[in-house]
């Protein structure tokens, strides 16, 4: 079966934006993309309702659905974040997560068994091997490519919120660099910055709405920690 960039979770699409497609390696500009996962993997459990996150400055984060989700990586995480308690701040939890044992490799064998990308080994200096994931279908990328175009080199409004967040955490993970010109990001860093702005945003129920605003903005501030 086709798969679309709308099937993945966020931590998939910052993942396969994040690797070279024929190499199956991380880009060397995407150093930040551990963070970028932590942040997704966040705000994936806040849009699926298991989470609440504060409109303080502390954005700490409250459970609202213990009930799994049925996905490895946000089970996983839900279940540390469950383990060790909630009533933390946002930022916390994002770095975290992103410190997740092989996340990366657990990310990309969800996209391995959806056939977009392929699980091999390869060898390093003729001593060592490492696990690379080349892309085996590039059009669920090319999606992600075209829906980022669309969110940031143009005006309109009413976007998805995971539209949103996607530009935010590529942004901050230094992803948007590998798929866009510098030149043209830079013009366009006033839009990139309003997309976290909610009277951009898609209409839809008032609090998932405010909790995807407040999301966004804790991978954000994380980012800016670091």
């Amino acid at each position: 079966m086709p798969q679309h960039a709308s099937d993945l979770h966020l931590h998939e699409q910052v993942l396969l934006l994040a690797l070279r497609d024929k190499d199956g390696t991380i880009e060397m500009r995407a150093d930040r993309y551990p963070l970028a996962l932590g942040g997704a993997i966040l705000a994936e459990l806040v849009l699926h309702g298991r989470l609440t996150v504060s409109e303080d400055d502390a954005r700490t984060v409250g459970v609202a659905d213990h009930s799994p989700l049925r996905d490895p990586v946000l089970d996983e995480a839900f279940t540390i974040l469950l383990k060790d308690g909630d009533s933390r701040p946002a930022i916390q939890w994002i770095d975290r997560f992103s410190s997740i044992d092989e996340l990366k490799h657990k990310v990309a064998r969800e996209l391995c068994d959806r056939g977009i990308l392929k699980d091999s080994l390869e060898k390093v200096l003729l001593l060592f091997s490492r696990k690379v994931y080349p892309e085996l279908d590039h059009q669920p990328e090319q999606e992600l490519i075209d829906s980022l175009r669309a969110a940031i080199f143009s005006e309109k409004t009413g976007l998805a919120p995971r539209n949103a967040l996607l530009v935010s955490l590529t942004h901050f993970a230094g992803i948007l660099d590998v798929h866009f010109e510098s030149s043209d990001l830079k013009r366009r860093a006033d839009r990139i910055a309003d997309l976290r702005d909610a009277d951009l945003l898609q209409e839809m129920d008032s609090e998932a709405l405010a909790i995807a605003v407040m999301a966004q903005r804790a991978v954000e501030t994380v980012a800016d920690v670091r």
